[in-house]
């Protein structure tokens, strides 16, 4: 069972806890339909969701590639990866790994994914994040807000079961798009974790390795 699925059948238990047992005994045709009626509209919903994100990845370029997990033992995983050079960035080739990670992100239902996951050792991560999908290349990260903000995170590379990591609360990374651009961006809450999350796979670093030493000071 998907965790959208879980998520549907928790909300319709407890809008039938709050509507059946917690209600008053006299009722309309209406609101005793009501829980029904709302798990289809919440069902529509996520569907709907589904689908144009299915539409959006067969109309996107490129192709899937193989995630590198954990369990392959790979040291791209574990090893800092190199900066792209801006010749190598205009390269046909590294432009057309681009187009294949971002869809390789859609379709593993990722919300980033950085160059050592498919077994490249570049500085190259594609980020969902202020309405990504962003391409960030040859990032640095500085922390804006020190705050501790403790998130609970999974990987597409599989290095743990999903847990709770220490992250801060904001986050200024300045990075080149894929056109070479020079860009910054201020991140706050997820969005600065999904930041932190690639920042780490590009260091060689994975979140269990990041539960051991604690976040990220810059």
């Amino acid at each position: 069972m998907t965790a959208a699925s879980l998520a549907l059948l928790a909300g319709f238990a407890a809008t039938c806890r709050a509507e059946w047992i917690d209600a008053p005994l006299v009722r309309s045709d209406d609101e005793i339909l009501a829980p029904f009626t709302r798990l289809r509209d919440r069902t529509r919903d996520v569907s709907g969701r589904r689908d144009a994100r299915n539409a959006a990845l067969f109309a996107s370029p490129g192709k899937v590639l193989k995630i590198v997990q954990a369990s392959d033992r790979d040291p791209v995983l574990t090893t800092r990866a190199r900066e792209l050079t801006e010749e190598e960035l205009r390269s046909p080739e590294i432009q057309a790994l681009i187009d294949d990670m971002i869809k390789t992100m859609h379709h593993a239902w990722g919300v980033g994914l950085a160059g050592p996951q498919v077994g490249r050792g570049l500085r190259l991560a594609i980020a969902s994040v202020k309405g990504g999908p962003i391409v960030i290349v040859n990032p640095r990260l500085s922390v804006t807000d020190a705050f501790p903000y403790p998130y609970f995170e999974g990987c597409l590379s599989k290095p743990a079961p999903p847990g709770t990591v220490p992250r801060v609360r904001g986050v200024r990374v300045e990075f080149l798009d894929r056109h070479g651009a020079a860009r910054s961006l201020e991140l706050t809450g997820s969005d600065a974790v999904v930041a932190q999350h690639e920042f780490d796979h590009l260091d060689g670093i994975l979140y269990p390795e990041r539960v051991r030493r604690g976040p990220i000071a810059r």
